[in-house]
């Protein structure tokens, strides 16, 4: 019965593990999006203080 029950733990942890894997995956490509955004900007910003 203790083997079960750990046994359930083990694929609740998994699925957890899982999970939280594919949420890590989608903020570190919002991070690299964030971060190619904010360097066009900077760009954009040095073009904008020349044209003045």
């Amino acid at each position: 019965d203790d083997i079960v029950q750990v046994n359930e733990i083990f694929k609740d942890v998994a699925k957890l593990v899982h999970e939280q894997g594919d949420i890590i995956d989608h903020i570190e490509v919002h991070v690299d999006s964030a971060e190619q955004g904010t360097q066009k900007s900077a760009s954009e910003l040095k073009q904008a203080v020349n044209y003045q």
